[in-house]
């Protein structure tokens, strides 16, 4: 399962963000919820995976410097919103086996996705 978010992952949900802990809960059940939408667009009902692979792709609009533990820290809530859609079991380490991630340039593209495959 494949699902493009079109944009990068929240600022709000980064390590070194000093926001309100409200504003950091409402940007990531916004996040959540988008997961969720995209993959049962995809998935319908099936059962999770019970122990998978999952491959993050961020896909920056600029060649600005960027820190990449904040872009995988930031992504946490879409982990979490594959857990809550359904797709996979847990996102804990015996259900993930392997995290890969990516940056790539596009000029003008900001989005994030993420590529689940079953072991």
């Amino acid at each position: 399962m494949t699902i493009t978010i079109p944009r990068l992952p929240p600022y709000e949900c980064g390590l070194n963000t000093r926001v309100h802990w409200a504003v950091r809960a409402k940007a990531t059940k916004a996040a959540h919820d988008e997961v969720i939408g995209l993959c049962r667009e995809q998935q319908g009902s099936q059962q999770p995976m019970g122990k998978a692979t999952v491959t993050i792709t961020f896909t920056v609009p600029d060649k600005r410097a960027r820190d990449k533990g904040n872009l995988i820290a930031a992504a946490k809530p879409f982990l979490d919103g594959l857990r809550l859609a359904g797709v996979i079991a847990d996102d804990a380490w015996q259900f993930i086996d392997e995290i890969y991630l990516a940056i790539q340039y596009q000029k003008g593209v900001a989005q994030t996705t993420i590529t689940v495959e079953a072991l």
